[in-house]
């Protein structure tokens, strides 16, 4: 999605929130002036005042800048965190375990934790749960990654274990790269590696469980998409079920790194322990639909006289 789309989809939001009641929406700084030109346009207006504020930091456009600022709406009292971006920037704003409902909005074709709304459906959304409270959530799963029994890291989604031993450009190009994979969820409906599981069995957000899969070239083989348009064979020797709060162990025997969300974030060494976990500690991730649904039979549409 370009900016000027995202920037669209940002105003459209604000929009909605200005007429259901909102007083003050927060934006992140980014090195391209988007958020800083919507700040500016929208605060010109006189039906608005000073509605939007920009935080205020120098972005280096890094992942840093995505941890800081949802550091920094922590200490403002928000009721909603709305993050525009894929699997990789939902991660990170997971990661400072900020205590708000989530809204995430894909801005691209192969994500599975964020989901494409039109942005004055968000907006209202985000202003029925900042009015009314959102009493009907419950924490969603994440995979907690431990090495030599030190936390490490999180992913929401999925985990791959590589051997690529360093971190480098991030993405895993080829999956023969990868020897196992954990998923928190997984469809046939989805692209990238929680397809592959979900190619096998079909696993919901609200499922207290996820999967475990070991990838090798003996066993079964399945045709999965794992990236948009690259459908490939896939061959598996162990599929089993993972239920939240299990742990799972192995001890690779070669150097590695632990694929998060699709990204290479955590590296290993051979004989390295690493012990992986789905645990009910992630964040309260909205259904636009249904709140909207709930606000609809709730009477929030309906005009005061």
């Amino acid at each position: 999605m370009e900016n000027n789309e995202k920037a669209v989809k940002v105003i459209r939001m604000i929009n909605s929130m200005k007429r259901y009641g909102i007083d003050k929406v927060y934006l992140m700084p980014d090195n391209y002036m988007v958020n800083a030109n919507i700040a500016s346009t929208i605060n010109r207006d006189k039906n608005f005042g000073s509605m939007v504020e920009l935080l205020d930091f120098i972005p280096i456009d890094q992942p840093e800048d995505t941890l800081k600022a949802v550091e920094m709406m922590k200490n403002l009292n928000i009721a909603c965190l709305i993050i525009l971006g894929g699997d990789g920037t939902c991660r990170l704003a997971a990661k400072t375990d900020i205590d708000v409902p989530f809204i995430p909005v894909s801005t691209g074709t192969n994500n599975v934790y964020p989901q494409f709304w039109e942005g004055t459906t968000v907006g209202i959304a985000a202003s029925y749960i900042a009015k009314k409270g959102s009493d009907n959530l419950h924490r969603g799963k994440r995979i907690e990654v431990f090495i030599n029994g030190e936390f490490r890291d999180i992913a929401l989604i999925d985990a791959a274990v590589t051997d690529l031993p360093y971190v480098g450009s991030k993405v895993v190009q080829e999956i023969e790269n990868i020897s196992e994979i954990i998923v928190t969820e997984c469809s046939p409906c989805s692209v990238g590696f929680s397809s592959i599981a979900g190619s096998i069995k079909y696993c919901s957000a609200n499922d207290d469980y996820g999967y475990r899969l070991k990838i090798n070239p003996c066993g079964k083989t399945i045709l999965v998409p794992v990236s948009p348009g690259k459908l490939e064979n896939i061959t598996y020797s162990e599929f089993e079920r993972m239920d939240v709060g299990s742990e799972y162990m192995c001890y690779p025997d070669f150097n590695g790194t632990i694929a998060l969300d699709g990204e290479r974030t955590v590296c290993f060494r051979n004989g390295e322990q690493l012990k992986i976990v789905i645990t009910r500690k992630g964040p309260y991730k909205v259904d636009v639909k249904k709140v909207l649904c709930k606000a609809a039979e709730n009477n929030f549409f309906q005009v005061k006289d």
